[in-house]
C-alpha cells in the first residue's frame, strides 16, 4: 500500500523535525538563530553592533544584571560608532536571556 502525504499532512512532521533540531542545539546556538542575533552581532568581529567578545571584555561578571536588562529592554548609545539601537527582547524567556548573558561573559579574554 502506498500512502501519499499531502502538504497539510507533511507540515506537522516538518514542525516536529524543526523542534527536535532546535532542541539539539546548545542554548546560545538556539537563541542566536531564533532571535537572529547574528544579523547585527558576530562572536569576534564588529558588525553594525559590537562583537560578543567586545561586550564580554567591557562587562565584568558582576555587571550581569546590566547585560540582562540590555537584552530585555534594548539599548541605544552605549557603543561609540554604533548608531543603531538594539531592540528590546522582552518576549525571550528569563532562562534564555540569562543563558545568553552567561555565554557572552564566558567569551571574555
Amino acid at each position: 500500500m502506498i500512502i501519499y502525504l499531502t502538504e497539510n499532512r507533511v507540515e506537522p512532521f516538518k514542525a516536529m523535525a524543526e523542534k527536535q533540531r532546535l532542541a539539539n542545539l546548545s542554548l546560545h546556538e538556539r537563541v542566536l538563530e531564533q532571535q537572529r542575533c547574528t544579523n547585527c552581532h558576530d562572536i569576534e568581529q564588529d558588525k553594525v553592533a559590537p562583537s560578543f567578545t567586545m561586550i564580554a571584555n567591557r562587562y565584568a561578571s558582576k555587571e550581569r544584571a546590566v547585560l540582562i536588562e540590555s537584552i530585555q529592554k534594548g539599548t541605544k548609545g552605549k557603543w561609540e560608532g554604533k548608531k543603531l539601537p538594539m531592540p528590546a527582547y522582552h518576549k525571550m524567556t528569563q532562562k534564555d536571556v540569562e543563558g545568553m548573558v552567561d555565554w557572552i561573559l564566558s567569551l571574555k579574554k
